[in-house]
């Protein structure tokens, strides 16, 4: 095109009013599909555009223009990339006429195919004796105007010549603005540099195709595919070129969300797969073939019942599709078949297809194999009903079975025997030679005591160190005796563990049925009580129960039946015993003792008690109790003006197995309390026996903020790699080698070496038990922080405390 015509053409563009298309002006898919078409070539052919848009373009022209189509010209489109000349055009009414057609083909960034731009004239009316002038002069009216595609003019000085209304609208600059800038101002400097080697190939006369960013108006960057077309003069001088932008942005964001869902699917652990109506795999990811042992190329076309039995299949198709094509999906879990011939679980969801006609198309599957969480589920069903050591029954199933026992007995008038075992001075075997060798002698126990009985016997093991056993279907109590006594011998032989002989007496109490009790809890609480004489006259031995026991024996059954209505009635209260600093003389805590207020025995150490709370589980509610406690006494005598550091209270390992850290936060925040002013204390020798949740829970509280702290620490025999392991700030030198400390060098020798480890782990370190002022010097000497005990103070009720706080430092400070 020569620049006169391009003058011509774009000032008759640009007159007012002048908006009429005198052009067809059409864009094809790659099916040969109408995407756009103008009103004038619409009406060309006698149609409106809403009846073409989507339809063939060989309903337009008759069978012969078809062929000559499809095997001379498009072949010259596919070689050249454009076509003119002229065909035979057929209007709705059946009439034939003459059209001038130009064809140029549309490519992707890749050079494939996209689509045909097609222009027309309808050269049997009266426009064919126009002028080729006003045919120049119309075309690019045609091309530009309505456009749903950006389209430019660009010289051979890369200058704006012409641009449409869809390129005004991208750019957010009117046509007056864009004409004459170069197309480096509109594109913007990296845009350029990217396109700038497409440009050159324009203009040495290539058509190109390309995808890139570039800017909008919107201020973001969008993907577009731009095909550049070389315009000549009528010397074939390229004189610019034409560019030709399709909007691909969403396209592309479509492509990705698609390549990353394809990503995650096909490299995730959960199993993916697609069937036909049939249920043959069209597509499977790795995830599942491989759960099922196979390669993914091994299933595709293949059906699913190849992953299961004839059995499973069946179920599968008898009762769970008709499910699944009522409701549109079904889940569950199924027996899995591997290639190797294993079963295995597996969970198993399935959604129906549905085709545009509401007929099943085919079906999604998503799957995982759920063996490990099966296998978890059986131990939590287990263990909710046995002991995670021994393996025996817990109280839960000991009780559930003599329930059982009972009510046999009593419709076959037979008796009963409940055996209660303890294991002798075995606090001594876990404080001397370790709780790993601990548990490992309860284990022998329990298989000793197992084998001593028979298979219909019930052995169980309650807590701690001790055993029940359930004895039914008896007609005379001489078979009880006969078989404790065979017990007691099996126990006279010592058992080995690792490379040391061990001799493990035992002490057991029996109750009977009817005589001692007619139900659960009292032959379990007669048991326990003939038990616990046994203990007191001297142990390894065995008694049955009588009314007559000894009073010590009572007290104990006493305060474990009590604990819940004391609990309930608020009968226990806390004593508070002051933390001294050594290094500068004064409180800076309280560690709260809890005691037992009872009605008739007036007040109860925690010796006494806390034993059965926590075999009960009532050390729980108690524990938070005792918080709770704590938290609004600190707030009270802080706003009295008493300035100290911190509060200590005890806690239970059992308390460590709930939900503690949760509630520990709950009561935080109801008392406002600040989580470092808070000290836990637990036991050295509860610490060791390395259980996972207990440590999480203290990791837990130590990353809130609290303090926690080793109580009793030495007898614990813990090393110095478990140490470092612990999230502990604090060590308490158990009293037993405060005590001596004056007298005794290797003592002394002992609570320095604390101190020193201490020291070297950056923990602060505190001496229980301080009764003099020989050993409140020692301490002293030796560099521990901070002590306490009866030298400075007895554990005192709250009332008394605001008085001690200030005759104490008063006294501290001389």
């Amino acid at each position: 095109m020569s620049n006169k015509a391009f003058s011509n053409s774009e000032q008759r563009l640009n007159k007012p009013g002048d908006d009429q298309c005198q052009e067809g002006l059409a864009i094809h898919d790659d099916e040969g599909r109408f995407i756009y078409i103008n009103d004038a070539m619409a009406s060309m052919y006698g149609y409106r555009t809403e009846h073409v848009i989507g339809e063939s373009w060989k309903f337009l022209h008759p069978p012969e223009t078809i062929k000559q189509f499809e095997s001379n010209i498009l072949p010259q489109v596919d070689q050249k990339g454009h076509w003119q000349g002229v065909l035979k055009g057929l209007n709705k009414s059946g009439a034939r006429f003459d059209v001038d057609i130009v064809l140029t083909r549309l490519t992707d960034s890749r050079g494939k195919s996209v689509g045909l731009l097609c222009r027309s004239r309808n050269l049997s009316d009266s426009h064919q004796h126009k002028s080729e002038h006003e045919w120049q002069k119309h075309q690019y009216q045609l091309v530009f105007d309505r456009s749903p595609i950006l389209i430019a003019h660009i010289d051979k000085n890369c200058c704006y010549r012409l641009v449409n209304n869809q390129y005004c609208a991208w750019t957010g600059k009117t046509r007056d603005e864009i004409i004459g800038m170069h197309i480096r101002d509109v594109l913007i400097e990296d845009s350029y540099v990217a396109a700038k080697p497409n440009i050159d190939k324009a203009l040495q006369g290539e058509t190109v195709n390309f995808e890139a960013k570039v800017p909008h108006s919107s201020g973001a960057y969008k993907w577009v595919n731009a095909t550049y077309v070389p315009d000549r003069d009528p010397d074939n001088n390229v004189v610019g070129f034409y560019v030709f932008i399709i909007d691909i942005d969403e396209k592309k964001r479509e492509e990705f969300n698609h390549q990353a869902l394809m990503h995650a699917i096909n490299m995730g652990i959960e199993g993916f797969a697609l069937h036909d109506k049939d249920g043959n795999f069209l597509y499977v990811n790795a995830a599942q073939a491989n759960m099922y042992g196979y390669e993914p190329e091994e299933l595709v076309n293949n059906s699913w019942k190849k992953l299961y039995n004839k059995e499973q299949g069946q179920v599968i198709e008898e009762a769970y599709m008709p499910v699944l094509l009522t409701k549109g999906h079904w889940r569950g879990e199924l027996r899995g078949l591997k290639k190797t011939g294993e079963y295995f679980d597996v969970e198993v969801s399935l959604t129906l297809i549905q085709g545009e006609s509401g007929k099943p198309k085919g079906l999604f599957c998503a799957c995982r194999d759920i063996s490990e969480r099966q296998r978890s589920r059986q131990e939590v069903d287990f263990l909710a009903y046995h002991d995670s050591m021994t393996g025996l029954p817990n109280r839960l199933l000991f009780k559930e079975r003599l329930e059982q026992m009972l009510v046999r007995a009593e419709r076959r008038n037979t008796l009963v025997a409940v055996l209660f075992i303890d294991l002798d001075y075995f606090k001594h075997v876990n404080d001397t030679l370790g709780h790993s060798i601990g548990d490992s002698l309860l284990m022998a126990v329990a298989d000793r005591i197992k084998s001593t009985f028979r298979i219909e016997d019930t052995v169980a093991r309650l807590s701690g160190d001790e055993f029940t056993v359930l004895l039914g279907g008896l007609v005379d109590i001489k078979y009880v005796e006969v078989i404790v006594n065979k017990l007691l011998d099996a126990f006279k032989t010592p058992i080995k563990i690792d490379s040391r002989e061990i001799f493990q007496s035992i002490s057991i109490g029996i109750s009977l049925y009817p005589k001692d009790g007619k139900d659960v809890e009292s032959l379990m609480k007669n048991a326990d009580a003939a038990m616990y004489k046994v203990k007191e006259e001297g142990r390894q031995s065995y008694r049955f129960y009588s009314p007559g026991l000894t009073n010590s024996a009572q007290e104990s059954m006493l305060y474990r039946s009590q604990l819940q209505s004391a609990l309930d009635n608020k009968e226990f209260v806390l004593h508070y015993q002051p933390l001294i600093s050594l290094k500068e003389n004064r409180i800076i805590g309280f560690e709260a003792l809890i005691r037992w207020q009872h009605s008739e025995k007036g007040l109860v150490y925690p010796d006494k008690f806390i034993r059965f709370a926590e075999e009960s589980g009532l050390i729980v509610p108690i524990g938070y109790w005792v918080l709770e406690t704590v938290c609004k006494q600190m707030r009270e005598w802080r706003e009295e003006g008493m300035l100290f550091d911190r509060m200590a209270v005890n806690v239970s390992g059992v308390q460590l197995q709930v939900d503690f850290t949760e509630k520990v936060v709950e009561i935080l925040s109801k008392t406002g309390t600040p989580p470092d002013s808070l000290e836990m204390e637990i036991t050295e020798t509860f610490l060791m026996k390395g259980l996972q949740q207990p440590v999480r829970k203290l990791e837990e509280l130590r990353k809130m903020g609290l303090v926690i702290a080793i109580d009793d620490f030495g007898v614990g025999y813990s090393s110095l790699s478990q140490l470092r392991q612990l999230p502990t700030q604090v060590l308490k030198i158990d009293r037993s080698f405060v005590g001596d400390i004056a007298d005794d060098p290797d003592d002394r020798a002992i609570v320095k070496a604390i101190i020193g480890l201490g020291k070297s782990l950056n923990l602060r370190i505190t001496a229980e038990g301080v009764e003099s002022l020989a050993q409140h010097a020692i301490l002293s000497t030796l560099g521990c922080k901070a002590a306490q005990g009866y030298f400075y103070s007895k554990p005192c009720a709250a009332v008394e405390i605001p008085d001690l706080y200030k005759s104490l430092n008063e006294k501290l400070q001389i």
